[in-house]
């Protein structure tokens, strides 16, 4: 009898409008992207065909590097999605103020990109392309197994990219390695101030460390020379993207693209000292272009033009000296 009780209980119309008021709100209190910015399916088709025109833009005379080239093509990638400056600009404010939602939509913007080099027969590492490409194995190979991609913001845990590379047979005493990427910033205003670091842990417990900074867009690289006494352990480094002098909420992104890190085994039919590198060299970044020459002239390589704050026209190589071997 009781039993036939709460069942007519359940059946109250009372009831019914109660747990469907209850369902409405937990519905309700479900965040969603406001409608006056640009919706996320739509900002990951704007930021995809953004880098596929900035491939379009790229020349081998370099003449697609451009500022001028760089923002026609930009202004055309929102003519095409009928979406305006200041729209853009608006819904980027919001999305650097939801760094997870925005996460996201970067990380599906670089898969979208690989899976279009694979479906081209391009061997490709994310959403550039402009560096050299190696091969896995070889006395000069890409050992690079993590994300070729990633988005930095001047906030944590957002604002750090950590690697750890451990060695295997493949590495040799004397073995040099470098790191190289393509950098992106879109700032609306302040100082762009990243580093990349790296750590070598060697057989002797001995550490040598490697940095270098990071203040405008285009190619980086940072070398760790070699070592023919001791055997390496393991690499460790990161990307870190500091928030600078400027604290105000401004749009502040870093997009790092096509990671590489490169090996290269020691030529033995050299005498040793002449391939060591001289003490005035040994712990100094060369950020000259793979095979020699003259670093390439590099300016600020924005996705949009809006605001931008001061960049210093160049890069600043550093390093902290090696812990004494034993």
């Amino acid at each position: 009898m009781r039993k036939m009780k709460n069942e007519a209980w359940l059946r109250k119309p009372s009831y019914i409008v109660m747990v469907a008021t209850i369902c409405l709100v937990c519905i309700g209190c479900k965040p969603t992207v406001p409608s006056d910015v640009i919706q996320p399916g739509d900002m990951e088709d704007i930021l995809y065909d953004y880098y596929l025109s900035r491939e379009m833009a790229q020349k081998p005379s370099g003449e697609g590097n451009s500022p001028y080239l760089r923002t026609l093509y930009y202004k055309a990638v929102l003519k095409k999605h009928g979406v305006t400056e200041a729209e853009f600009d608006s819904s980027l404010v919001y999305y650097y103020g939801h760094a997870e939602e925005f996460t996201k939509i970067f990380n599906r913007v670089s898969d979208r990109m690989q899976e279009y080099g694979k479906s081209l027969g391009i061997n490709t590492n994310g959403m550039g392309g402009t560096l050299t490409h190696y091969s896995a194995t070889g006395d000069t190979a890409n050992i690079w197994r993590g994300a070729t991609s990633v988005m930095l913001l001047p906030k944590a845990p957002y604002n750090r990219f950590d690697f750890e590379i451990k060695a295997d047979t493949s590495f040799h005493k004397g073995d040099s390695f470098m790191l190289s990427f393509m950098t992106n910033y879109l700032y609306q205003q302040g100082t762009k101030d990243a580093t990349a670091y790296i750590d070598v842990r060697y057989s002797n417990d001995s550490i040598a460390s490697f940095s270098t900074s990071i203040s405008v867009s285009g190619m980086s690289q940072l070398r760790v020379m070699e070592c023919s006494k001791h055997d390496i352990k393991l690499i460790r480094g990161f990307i870190y993207l500091n928030r600078g002098s400027d604290e105000s909420e401004t749009v502040k992104l870093m997009f790092i693209d096509n990671i590489q890190f490169v090996r290269f085994h020691k030529n033995e039919s050299k005498n040793t000292q002449d391939s060591r590198p001289s003490p005035s060299t040994s712990r100094r970044d060369d950020l000259r272009p793979i095979g020699g020459g003259v670093p390439p002239q590099r300016t600020g390589d924005t996705l949009a033009p809006v605001r931008p704050g001061r960049t210093p026209n160049g890069m600043v190589g550093g390093h902290r000296p090696p812990l004494q071997r034993r």
